[in-house]
């Protein structure tokens, strides 16, 4: 009697494991090929991957740092522990300036979804402090083909996870799980979060904190099993985390709060800048002019956000051209693309002294200055970031 007792505990837990099964790779941003040294490296991740031409972060203790502007848990978006682990990554999800600017993150399961299956889907996301706005459209889509765009816009797809048709997630202060039951039509292999709805499906909400005008999430802890068949219909539900601990964090990270340095941190402490030199994405520039492409402005904006954080920070700004000109209009042309940045920054409360300016001209192109494409890649500015002298 005891034998067949066990037998059948075994069988229950054998067919438990065998529906628990997460297929999501890499579900907690763990793996990784470089620890990240500057914003924008979501493609450190092993597996994962962004479907767009959209920059998303990826923030992970791999290196002790006090202040980090892409470390764990104080980076430049906020303060925020793992869910699970040593790294999360981090997403614009609606951008107040420009709505097009949102980005995605996604991956390919280890096997295709069933046909007429049963799945639970579900992440972990927290807003981060300096978010200005918050929204109820986080979302995640499972696809039988990788979604795809060489632009920078919205993916518009239909979601099997949303946060809320309502209610927007405005918690700053720990993990909300968020997570679905629904029914696969069989063959879906591809995976992505963000926010795939139209605008007039977003609800956004402004909040009394936070200055930027963005709503920034952080995700963490992904899963996608099998489950039998739910009693409970098909729909999204959200698990709050528990009262006592949000308290308990949210007067915690009023002290520690980057950019409101911590009280034990000096004003112009320069922790988490490195001994020599490191570099930021370059920003890119439209044919024969001044004027940046599009993309390039929220580089430009996280470059200013580095600045304003870190006052020992010091910049060198390197402007290229294309080959397309006579090499002297090209070295003028360098030049007043410089200057354009240099006022931009000056705008913007950096000191001059601060920056240093080197004009190349045509000289060091990184692409083939034969096609179009590769025009567009010479026509740059790289920055080198660097400490100042004490």
């Amino acid at each position: 009697m005891l034998k067949q007792s066990f037998l059948i505990q075994l069988f229950v837990l054998c067919s438990l494991g065998l529906y628990a099964q997460n297929l999501v790779p890499n579900p907690g941003f763990e793996e990784f090929y470089n620890c990240p040294d500057k914003l924008s490296q979501f493609h450190n991740v092993i597996n994962w991957y962004t479907p767009t031409i959209g920059n998303p972060d990826y923030y992970n203790n791999c290196k002790e740092r006090k202040a980090d502007p892409f470390g764990v848990p104080y980076n430049i978006y906020g303060v925020q522990q793992p869910k699970d682990g040593n790294g999360y990554c981090g997403l614009v999800l609606h951008n107040v300036v420009n709505n097009r600017l949102v980005e995605y993150v996604q991956i390919k399961l280890d096997k295709p979804l069933k046909a007429n299956s049963h799945y639970q889907l579900s992440f972990y996301v927290s807003l981060s402090e300096n978010s200005k706005f918050a929204i109820n459209t986080v979302e995640a889509c499972v696809s039988k083909d990788a979604l795809n765009s060489n632009f920078w816009e919205p993916l518009l797809q239909m979601a099997q996870v949303r946060f809320s048709n309502t209610f927007v997630l405005d918690n700053k202060d720990e993990w909300v799980e968020v997570k679905a039951n629904f029914s696969a039509e069989g063959g879906e292999q591809y995976l992505s979060i963000g926010n795939f709805a139209h605008a007039n499906q977003t609800v956004v909400k402004q909040l009394e904190d936070g200055d930027k005008l963005v709503a920034y999430y952080y995700i963490d802890k992904v899963q996608l099993i099998e489950i039998p068949k739910p009693v409970e219909p098909f729909v999204a539900e959200v698990k709050e985390p528990d009262t006592k601990n949000v308290k308990k964090k949210r007067r915690r990270n009023k002290k520690n709060k980057l950019g409101r340095k911590p009280n034990n941190i000096k004003k112009n402490d320069d922790s988490g800048l490195p001994e020599n030199v490191m570099s930021v994405d370059p920003v890119y520039f439209k044919y024969n002019s001044t004027e940046l492409v599009t993309s390039s402005y929220p580089e430009l904006d996280q470059l200013v956000e580095l600045l304003n954080t870190y006052s020992a920070m010091g910049l060198i700004i390197r402007s290229h051209t294309d080959g397309s000109s006579k090499e002297k209009d090209n070295m003028q042309l360098a030049r007043d693309r410089a200057d354009a940045v240099v006022e931009y920054l000056l705008e913007n409360n950096i000191s001059r002294n601060r920056i240093k300016v080197e004009c190349l001209g045509s000289a060091n192109p990184v692409s083939n200055n034969q096609t179009v494409e590769g025009r567009q890649k010479n026509r740059r500015i790289e920055f080198l970031i660097t400490r100042l002298p004490q």
